[in-house]
Formats: C-alpha cells, sequence, structure tokens
C-alpha cells in the first residue's frame, strides 16, 4: 500500500511510496468521511486496509471514532466509542478477529481499552488508573504494553519517567513499571523479555532490556557510544 495522508475532515489519500506529499491529481485514490466536526488522530495499516482512529464531535464531549477502510477507501464498518468525561482514542492494534484500542478521558479511573471485533462491535471494555501521558499500544506476550509517561513534561524541576503497563489479553494488569528517561515509545518483543526505545525532554534517546515482568536487565546505567546533531544513542 501507498503512503497514507490524512487531515481534519476526514479525508484518506492513497498514492505512492515516494515519500512526497500526495496531491489530489496524483492519489490512487482519496476519500473524504464524516463531516464537520470528524478529525483524525491516527493511521494503522492493516492486512488489506487501513483503521482510521479519529474522534467526532466539537468542544466537549467528543467522541472517539473508529473506521476500517478497504484497500480502495470503501469503508467496512464505522463505529465509536462511548466513554464519559472529555475523552479520547490514541492508538489500536490488530488482533485475531479483531482491534484492541487505547484511550484516555478526564474522569478517574482515567485509562480504557475496548475490544472490537472484525466488524467493529464491542466486545469488552477495561478502565483503569493510569498516568498522564498514555502514548501507545504494543501487542506483547499474549496480552499488550501500554506506554507513556508519568509525572509533567512541564515541570522543569522534576523530569518525567517512563512508564510501561503490561496487561493480559483481556486488559487486566500484570505488572507496570517506570524507567528513568522521559517516555517509551516503541517496543520490540524478545523471548526473554522486551527492548523499550524512547527520548527525555533533553532529547536523548534510551533503550533498555527487560525481562518478561518489566524488570530492567540491561545490567549497569547505559553509557555514551555516540553523538552527533545534539543527539546521543545509547548501548544497553
Amino acid at each position: 500500500m501507498g503512503a497514507v495522508a490524512a487531515v481534519p475532515g476526514v479525508t484518506i489519500g492513497i498514492g505512492s511510496r515516494s515519500g512526497r506529499g500526495v496531491d489530489s491529481d496524483e492519489a490512487e485514490w482519496h476519500r473524504t468521511y464524516g463531516g464537520d466536526g470528524f478529525q483524525c488522530h491516527a493511521l494503522s495499516e492493516t492486512d488489506d486496509g487501513v483503521l482510521v482512529i479519529g474522534r467526532t464531535g466539537s468542544g466537549r464531549p467528543e467522541t472517539p471514532w473508529i473506521a476500517e477502510i478497504d484497500g480502495d477507501g470503501e469503508p467496512r464498518w464505522t463505529t465509536t466509542i462511548d466513554t464519559p468525561g472529555f475523552t479520547s482514542a490514541v492508538d489500536a492494534v490488530e488482533v485475531d478477529g479483531g482491534y484492541t484500542v487505547l484511550g484516555t478521558t478526564d474522569e478517574s479511573p482515567s485509562l480504557w481499552l475496548v475490544r472490537l471485533d472484525d466488524a467493529g462491535r464491542e466486545q469488552w471494555r477495561r478502565r483503569e488508573e493510569g498516568p498522564h501521558g498514555i502514548r501507545g499500544l504494543h501487542p506483547a506476550d499474549d496480552g499488550y504494553l501500554v506506554t507513556g509517561y508519568r509525572g509533567n513534561p512541564q515541570r522543569v524541576d522534576a523530569e518525567p519517567d517512563a512508564w510501561v503497563r503490561a496487561t493480559d489479553a483481556d486488559g487486566r494488569t500484570r505488572w507496570e513499571h517506570t524507567y528513568d528517561g522521559s517516555y517509551v515509545s516503541n517496543v520490540l518483543s524478545r523471548e526473554d523479555g522486551f527492548l523499550l526505545a524512547g527520548g527525555a525532554t533533553v532529547a536523548v534517546r534510551v533503550r533498555y532490556r527487560t525481562s518478561t515482568a518489566g524488570e530492567c536487565s540491561s545490567g549497569p546505567p547505559p553509557t555514551a557510544s555516540s553523538s552527533g546533531g545534539g543527539r546521543t544513542m545509547y548501548n544497553t
């Protein structure tokens, strides 16, 4: 599938993989879904299409909106996820028979997971307390890793800590840990644990190796191996 572009509307365009912007006269197709008040937060490429993660509504409240689109831009299904408070869908992953969607709300408990089947019908939902900064959802070890940060990145006297929560396949918490560094953005599963990649407010990228229980197994504190352009990479 070619490059995907989205703007508030929601307009989706499919073009080449050249890395250039997709002009309407160059796109293989482009579609607009919904109307005023619809916005797109993220796109996730599926086996044969695209999952659109967005919201509908203006101001408060807003409702998370999810759509599965085939390779020709035709929607297979659309659905909304009703949750209390000011809520937003953050990420989604494709799983066997459907999708799991991660989101947040400003009402307690603040973190939610919703499982959808392959037709967009809700199968289960789970709400638990979570930190301020939820960034991503990753399939891992017969469940999920929810990643982000704990703390307030705007405070100069206390940097946030990278944060990871592991859940089972039904969204129940198995464990959670915090690590040095401002956030976790990427996860690589391994037979003996996970590799976590993230960053800090000072533009430093940090990598940790953990066990399957989230315990840091990367040995002593990471040491700088190279630097350039204000960015330092670490070996663990």
